[in-house]
């Protein structure tokens, strides 16, 4: 049994369109529309309707691309591992150091559990190579930062050295639990998380980062420990706050300032107040920023594709993107080692 962290929902998204796009390369004029959207906001939502596919990784890249060419971004803000994009952002920044394939698995540790990919593509390491270049040769420079928390190994590993012997035995029965935990689930169903056996394995990790944290915190390691609380706590709360913590996680990057672009799924993404579950990431933006906030949806909804590319709104989901880029979704990526 395979379990997704990500909820995707592709199956309620876009049935109608609003504004449409339609290619697998945008022409010229579709480009400039895009930008001239995105100038009049702050803070883009750039989705897919799922993830891993070469047809909207592609056309999204090379939508960003275009943005960030024109100068119309200063900060990409991808759902995934706030401590594994930290990697990314330095790696992008001149740390070539750092392990590219590796880095990219790590930005959400349940799938890669499951050996399912996420960011760990040719695709996306050809846009981190990209972001590189574009660094080293621009004073104005992008940063990367992720707004998720899908990883406890990465942060409990650099935990250790801030650790004694002892505290680092105490680090590594934690990840044992965590990855026990994760791995029952993986190997059963999501349901297990109610049995009582789980929860207690669960909370016996969580008083052990508690205790940790007690012991070696500081300034330093704060988001370490950030992290692991946030995704210690995901599992035993009904309320599957995942939304409502990323976006505590973006934020503090909405500074009047800057530009935000955020990679993530159409699903987070929307302004979408009826739907029954948990406020999304989107509806949270949209409450606090208004027309700050702007929304592009990549999907794959109408398969006779126009050489129109963009077309006139549509009032279905007019409440939910300001414009959707329709392409081909295409083959799975292939996962990278």
């Amino acid at each position: 049994m395979k379990f997704i962290t990500t909820i995707t929902f592709s199956a309620f998204i876009l049935p109608f369109l609003f504004e449409i796009c339609t290619a697998q390369t945008l022409s010229q004029k579709d480009y400039n529309k895009i930008l001239n959207k995105t100038n009049n906001h702050t803070i883009i939502g750039l989705g897919e309707a799922e993830h891993f596919y070469k047809g909207y990784y592609n056309t999204k890249v090379e939508v960003v691309k275009y943005l960030i060419n024109n100068e119309s971004i200063d900060i990409i803000a991808l759902e995934a591992s706030v401590n594994a994009t930290a990697l990314l952002n330095n790696y992008i920044n001149g740390n070539i150091t750092i392990d590219l394939p590796q880095a990219l698995t790590a930005l959400n540790e349940p799938y890669a559990l499951q050996e399912a990919g996420l960011y760990n593509c040719s695709e996306i390491v050809e846009f981190i190579e990209w972001l590189k270049d574009y660094n080293h040769s621009h004073n104005k420079t992008i940063k990367l930062v992720g707004i998720d928390f899908q990883n406890y190994s990465l942060p409990l590993e650099k935990l250790k050295v801030y650790s004694s012997k002892h505290q680092i035995e105490k680090i590594d029965q934690t990840k044992a639990l965590l990855d026990s935990s994760m791995r029952s689930v993986i190997d059963s169903n999501i349901m297990i998380i109610t049995s009582q056996p789980w929860i207690k394995r669960l909370q016996l990790a969580q008083n052990y980062i508690k205790n940790l944290k007690d012991e070696i915190y500081n300034g330093a390691n704060q988001r370490l420990f950030s992290e692991l609380e946030q995704f210690t706590t995901l599992w035993d709360n009904p309320m599957f706050p995942r939304d409502s913590i990323m976006y505590e996680n973006l934020t503090p990057y909405i500074d009047g300032k800057s530009r935000v672009l955020i990679w993530a799924a159409n699903f987070h993404l929307e302004k979408d107040p009826f739907f029954k579950g948990p406020k999304k990431l989107g509806v949270f933006l949209n409450e606090k920023y208004g027309e700050k906030y702007c929304v592009i949806g990549v999907s794959d909804q109408i398969h006779e594709y126009s050489k129109n590319l963009i077309h006139p709104p549509m009032d279905q989901l007019s409440d939910k993107y300001e414009m959707i880029i329709n392409v081909p979704k295409g083959d799975k990526c292939v996962i990278i080692n």
